[in-house]
This record gives structure tokens, sequence and C-alpha cells, in this order.
């Protein structure tokens, strides 16, 4: 298997890929199949290079395309944070609003008319401080309703681009990539939900938890993309952050690929050695994490 390769698999095999082959034709012989012990990441750490692609290598455009859809997300996420923030702050106003209405109709109710008369001029000052403070926390929650609109606008926007993005991808492999075809159509999905009615309150736990669900199945499955860049000319990723290569994480790459001036060392700073010549770029404590939409202040109403 490790000499012919498997067909349909990406350039390099993980146990992961590996495994349910093995099983496959050990049953076929009638042989007990094997047991996989492996836990965490040890299902997707790459074994060998699958022999059955050495005739044709990674599209360097395809690598491009998933490290552009990786930052991409990053951009979706933070644009969703931003949406929430938004929402959860006017339904916080539009609370204050609604206390401020409430307990002026009190006030006016509490009182008889013989002491509403002898405060009249008290209750005047007051009621109208409240109602202008009643107007003012309604203008401010419609302003950071406008502002979660067109914060949800661009998400929806970024989404759209990432599903292309991953579907371009997808295309320049030939499908290979189980991982990759199957992010290019959580990403689709993604892109569809942000145009649903339930995601417009983003206040609500629920709504925010739909998002999170929908954006963890596309990070879980670009995690799970393998990205071989041997030998490949990526002198056009020169638009990297060199001090942030969280994109980068997971690129398996060799002595003959070409990065950017700007990222050679970086790269190789962050790489570990899989075989002479061969390295894998790590990720480190300092790079940019993924928010959680769902960790925001919990609004249930």
């Amino acid at each position: 298997m490790i000499r012919e390769g498997i067909a349909n698999r990406p350039a390099w095999l993980t146990l992961g890929d590996i495994y349910p082959v093995l099983s496959d034709r050990l049953a076929r012989l009638g042989l007990p199949r094997p047991d996989q012990r492996g836990t965490d990441m040890a299902p997707y750490h790459p074994f060998t290079r699958n022999a059955a692609l050495a005739v044709k290598g990674t599209d360097p455009q395809a690598v491009a395309a998933v490290v552009s859809a990786r930052r991409l997300l990053i951009a979706l996420i933070s644009a969703l944070l931003h949406a929430v923030s938004s929402a959860v702050a006017a339904a916080a106003a539009r609370a204050q609003a609604e206390s401020l209405g409430r307990e002026l109709a009190r006030e006016r109710d509490k009182d008889g008319r013989l002491a509403r008369a002898f405060h009249k001029v008290r209750d005047g000052v007051v009621d109208s401080t409240r109602a202008v403070a009643g107007r003012g926390a309604q203008g401010v929650a419609d302003g950071f309703i406008r502002d979660r609109d067109r914060t949800l606008d661009r998400a929806r926007g970024i989404a759209g681009e990432l599903a292309l993005t991953l579907a371009t991808a997808d295309r320049l492999d030939a499908g290979r990539d189980a991982a990759l075809r199957r992010a290019s159509g959580r990403a689709a999905d993604l892109a569809d939900v942000l145009t649903s009615p339930s995601l417009r309150n983003l206040a609500l736990a629920t709504a925010r938890a739909l998002a999170q669900t929908h954006v963890d199945k596309v990070r879980t499955e670009l995690a799970a993309v393998h990205l071989d860049a041997s030998g490949l000319d990526l002198s056009d990723l020169g638009d990297v952050d060199p001090d942030n290569l969280a994109v980068l994480v997971g690129v398996i790459w060799n002595d003959e690929t070409t990065w950017p001036p700007a990222l050679a060392a970086p790269v190789r700073e962050r790489s570990r050695q899989l075989r002479p010549g061969v390295y894998q770029v790590e990720s480190v404590s300092d790079d940019e994490q993924f928010g959680r939409i769902d960790a925001s202040s919990p609004t249930e109403a």
C-alpha cells in the first residue's frame, strides 16, 4: 500500500487515510481487522507520500486558495463577533428603554389626584426627563441594530467568497482531498445559513449557537485538509503576514519549495522536520486564534 499509494487520497497519506483501506483489504483476505488506537490528532499525522499521485503534484493555486480560505474564515468570525456585540448591545439598550417606559407609567399611576396636583411641577420635570431618556435609549438600540445589520451583510459577503474560494480549491485539486471537498460543502452551507431569519437576532444564545456550529464544521474540515507544497512555487503568498503564520499551519514543504522572501525565514523557524529535507509548519501560542461566537454575553430574550 505504501509502495503503490491509494487512489483518490491526498498527496500525503495519514494513518486515518490508511486504516480503512488496510482494514478492508485484510478482511477480504480473511484476516483479522486491525485495531486503530490513535488519539487526538494522531489520525491526521502525515505518514507517507501517496505514491498513487506521484505523476501529478498539488496545484500551487490550490494551496494558495486554501490559505486564502483560512484567512477568510478568520475575517468571517471577526465580523460575526462584531455583529453579536452590536446585537447584544441593542438588546440591552432596548431593555433599558422599555424599563424606563414602564417606570414612567408606574409613577403616573401611583400618586392620587391630590398628590399629583401637589407635585405637578416636579412630576412634569421627572416625566419629561424619563421620556427623553427612554427615547435616547431606543435611539441607541436602533443605532446598534443598524450596525448589526451592516456587519451581518459583510459577514454574508465574506461567507460567499469563502464558499467560492474553497470550491475553486477543490476544482484545482481535482477532488482528490476529501476534507477539502467537505470543507467546500460546509462553507456553502454556512453561506446559506447566514441568510436565515433565525440568525437575524444574534443576541439570542440559540442563534449564536447555530452560527458557531456551522463555523466549527468549516474550521474542522479546513484543519484536516492536507497541504503538501513540496517543490511548489508559493511566491504568490506574499500578502501573508510573516508575524502571524496561523493560516500556514500544517503545510508540508521541502527544500525545493519557493516562499516569498519575507516568509522564507519565518516559515523555516516555525517548521519541524518530518524527514531529511521535508518540513511541516507548526502552530505557536502567539498565532491568531478563532474566536467563539457562542461565548458572548448571553441574552435569551
